[in-house]
């Protein structure tokens, strides 16, 4: 009876194993392939790539959209606020 559940708790244990080293390499992928990416990006652009530098790079495009769309909105001063900002936040970061 004791050797049963000996090898019950060792099949348990290398399933258990084996999930757990297929999600450590999954994340592990992904990880990798988003380093990849900011590489990639970054380099393009001229950027650090770094989190920082990318974030700051998707808020001055994200301003650009918002200022466009207040143009298109007839908000003109906002629309070229927007725009102004988020041309001058590109042109720090990248340049």
């Amino acid at each position: 009876m004791n050797d049963f559940f000996s090898q019950a708790g060792t099949f348990v244990g290398h399933i258990l194993k084996s999930v757990i080293d297929f999600f450590h390499q999954f994340i592990g992928s992904i990880g990798g392939a988003f380093h990849g990416f900011l590489s990639g990006l970054g380099g393009s652009l001229g950027v650090n790539h770094s989190i920082t530098g990318i974030i700051v790079v998707v808020i001055g495009l994200i301003l650009m959209v918002k200022g466009i769309g207040n143009l298109r909105r007839q908000r003109f001063i906002m629309g070229i606020l927007a725009l102004v900002i988020g041309i001058s936040l590109l042109s720090w970061i990248i340049g």
